[in-house]
């Protein structure tokens, strides 16, 4: 069967994660970013965001990404750009920092796919005690069904489909605080908007039948579950302000 994460590389799509990369500015510019900040981008893909950035704050950067095109793909960025990031093949289940090292950390369509728990640990972790972490994640808008649960996590390999309220109660128990929910949206909302498709491509030279497939699958998905899920924006301190 062919994994989700596998065609997204193959097409080198730097916004992949729903909502596009204006969604991912509309995070940064929230942040409080100077040329003294650590940031890490976990799950950086193509390395979009990563480079962004590096090259509007000139602050260090850090990057990582688990999967081996994906990571290719960010180097030749980051090195066509002439951006010096650091850049790590690695889990964020397993952050090859010391503790307390970063002031931001982000994740965009990242911890679904893994022990979400196991995750946030690490970020909590990784971010100094003024820390801010910020995820652009999968929510669901109405329960699903036992069916319905299974259709979705086969196709993209999800470890959890989580509410609003799941996600403030994974963040709490992972000793966050001052959590805001600055956004949410529907994926009906994200298909009918236009201005943030395709503007970043990154394709292999040659892409399989099979990922076309894959693609195809993900659209009719998203239209069958348009109501249902979407994504959500959280911002959470790790101390209390």
């Amino acid at each position: 069967m062919t994994n989700y994460t596998d065609m997204l590389a193959a097409f080198g799509i730097g916004s992949a994660h729903p909502g596009g990369f204006k969604k991912s500015i509309a995070m940064i510019m929230d942040m409080n970013i100077d040329e003294r900040s650590i940031v890490l981008d976990c799950g950086c893909g193509t390395g979009q965001t990563s480079a962004y950035i590096k090259q509007q704050f000139d602050c260090e950067m850090i990057a990582l990404e688990c999967h081996p095109l994906m990571i290719k793909k960010a180097q030749q960025r980051f090195t066509d750009s002439l951006l010096s990031i650091d850049l790590h093949q690695a889990s964020i289940e397993a952050i090859p920092l010391k503790p307390s090292y970063v002031d931001y950390a982000l994740t965009e369509s990242v911890l679904s796919f893994v022990s979400s728990d196991h995750a946030l640990a690490e970020l909590y972790r990784v971010l100094k005690k003024s820390g801010k972490l910020y995820l652009n994640e999968l929510v669901c808008f109405a329960p699903l069904s036992a069916d319905e649960r299974l259709v979705l996590q086969n196709a993209y390999g999800f470890t959890s489909l989580f509410s609003q309220d799941q996600w403030i109660d994974r963040l709490t128990k992972a000793g966050f605080s001052t959590i805001e929910t600055m956004e949410m949206y529907t994926a009906e909302s994200m298909q009918n908007d236009e201005t943030d498709k395709g503007n970043d491509m990154r394709p292999s030279e040659s892409i399989h039948s099979h990922f076309y497939e894959k693609m195809h699958q993900h659209q009719s998905l998203m239209a069958n579950y348009k109501d249902k899920i979407g994504h959500i924006i959280i911002k959470a301190s790790k101390t209390a302000m």
